[in-house]
């Protein structure tokens, strides 16, 4: 019974001396050593968010990051910066490539205030751009604000003032507004997001150049 004791005892030991040559000295056992994996590589697109729990990265979008709102990838076209007497928001122009395009707005009005915008027809309104009230798809839309604002778009070296009116339902849907000529109007129908809504990916080819 000791004999068989001892053989089961030197037999354990044995087997732990074997798993740990094994794992950390495999040239011992004429086994090649596993290459270590590369943790340099970076993917062409990076989460930008991580946790997502800071708000902060949208006001840095740029040019050629992609964003996924509603399970579509989207990438940024280009920003346009508006300032009305000091009152100041960022819009980014969205594209998927296959022909759909959004607009994201993004404010500082006491925290951040993130809207989805997307083209809508002047001629499917009741009611002229001005007024407290206008109609659309069937909903009221109330004069919210209104003003007259510049705006730079850096990459695409264009600069100017337009005027804008915004409208809002009882629901918060929004109408948007904006004519840097005086004539044409172009008019968008949005809906208040939250940063839980994107997921936002850097273009890491970009920042490397």
């Amino acid at each position: 019974m000791e004999l068989l004791l001892l053989l089961m005892i030197l037999g354990g030991l044995g087997y732990l001396g074997y798993r740990y040559l094994k794992t950390n000295k495999p040239e011992l056992l004429g086994e090649k050593p596993k290459a270590k994996e590369s943790t340099s590589a970076r993917p062409a697109y990076a989460s930008k968010l991580g946790d997502k729990q800071t708000e902060t990265p949208l006001w840095e979008l740029k040019s050629g990051d992609m964003v996924k709102f509603d399970g579509t990838d989207f990438f940024v076209q280009y920003a346009r910066y508006c300032d009305d007497r000091g009152y100041k928001w960022t819009e980014f122009l969205l594209d998927d490539r296959l022909g759909s395009k959004l607009w994201l707005s993004v404010e500082d009005d006491n925290g951040i205030d993130l809207g989805i915008w997307k083209e809508a027809r002047l001629a499917d309104i009741t009611g002229k751009v001005g007024d407290q009230t206008v109609s659309y798809d069937g909903a009221v839309y109330k004069l919210r604000e209104s003003g007259s604002a510049t705006y730079s778009t850096p990459d695409r070296n264009e600069r100017g003032r337009f005027e804008h009116f915004q409208y809002e339902t009882d629901t918060k849907e929004m109408l948007s507004f904006q004519c840097s000529d005086s004539i044409n109007w172009d008019v968008s129908d949005g809906r208040r997001c939250s940063p839980l809504d994107f997921d936002i990916y850097v273009n890491n080819q970009q920042e490397g150049k």
